[in-house]
């Protein structure tokens, strides 16, 4: 006899499996007069250190990702690129602030410590495409940059978002990621991965979020778990670099890893506020917003 089981959407947001929890912490170090990085000293709690070392050239590194028992009571599943785009995250978000504090463009930043052919011409690709003007952050325009990994797939992203400092709500304006997975079989069914992927990334980085009280979910609907509307998606542009290889790659994954970072770099261009929890809820934008330094 044929049974089905049908979870309501409180019993499915509290009974499915959550996305692991994790915290980085980064100490690292810059020659701002070579551009160079130092040392670069990054411990991962909660997830592993996959992607944790990109395609940069760094002096002296050291990951660590210690076993933590128990460290996730409730279930947790595997989000698109486990590991690398919380990595990605600290990562690029570490980066930007090296470039601050040493007066750099972000991306020649980048360009200096980028030791992947590869990465350094999907960099070009990417600037070129959306117009990157270069100047050291913030500069209050609101664009910001991450680069990312999955596998042997490279993406850069480009964001500009508005902040508005009463609320602390930020908007999305535009996103453009260039992507490269090798030889791309289906252009069109490609370029709707990366624009799908990045719909809900936007949704990961600002809004989607399960709290907790005294061990008791609290957004078990959708009217406390904020999705993204369609009017909180902005144009979104993809390009795919020209590999000139026959090799092909995932596409699924990749272009969820730079996403966050990006976002949180251009929210530092906006403000000068550094967000480090993601989602970026206006109430974590307005505390960032307090700890900017007085003109």
């Amino acid at each position: 006899m044929p049974i089905q089981l049908a979870w309501n959407r409180e019993e499915d947001l509290f009974l499915d499996g959550y996305r692991p929890a994790a915290v980085v912490k980064i100490r690292s170090g810059l020659d701002a007069g070579r551009g160079a990085i130092t040392f670069w000293d990054s411990i991962v709690a909660g997830v592993s250190q996959g992607e944790a070392e990109f395609a940069y050239d760094m002096q002296t590194n050291r990951y660590q990702a210690p076993a933590v028992p128990d460290l996730h009571p409730l279930k947790i599943g595997a989000w698109r690129a486990p590991n690398a785009h919380t990595n990605a995250f600290a990562r690029e978000s570490q980066l930007d602030a090296l470039a601050a504090k040493a007066g750099l463009d972000p991306v020649t930043l980048r360009r200096r410590l980028a030791n992947d052919p590869r990465l350094l011409r999907l960099l070009d690709l990417a600037v070129e495409t959306f117009g990157w003007e270069p100047a050291p952050g913030p500069t209050g325009r609101g664009i910001g940059l991450a680069c990312g990994a999955w596998r042997q797939a490279l993406v850069v992203a480009v964001a500009q978002v508005a902040v508005d400092k009463a609320t602390g709500k930020v908007r999305v304006e535009r996103f453009l990621e260039a992507v490269d997975v090798g030889l791309v079989v289906n252009p069109d069914g490609a370029r709707q991965q990366v624009e799908g992927a990045i719909t809900m990334c936007i949704g990961q980085a600002l809004s989607e979020e399960i709290r907790f009280k005294g061990g008791h979910i609290l957004d078990k609907n959708f009217d406390t778990y904020l999705l993204p509307r369609f009017s909180a998606i902005p144009r979104i542009q993809v390009v795919f670099a020209d590999s000139g290889t026959t090799t092909t790659q995932g596409i699924g994954e990749p272009p969820v890893v730079p996403v966050a970072a990006a976002l949180a770099n251009a929210v530092f261009d906006a403000t000068g506020a550094r967000v480090t929890h993601v989602p970026f809820t206006p109430e974590r934008v307005l505390e960032a917003l307090k700890r900017v330094p007085a003109k």
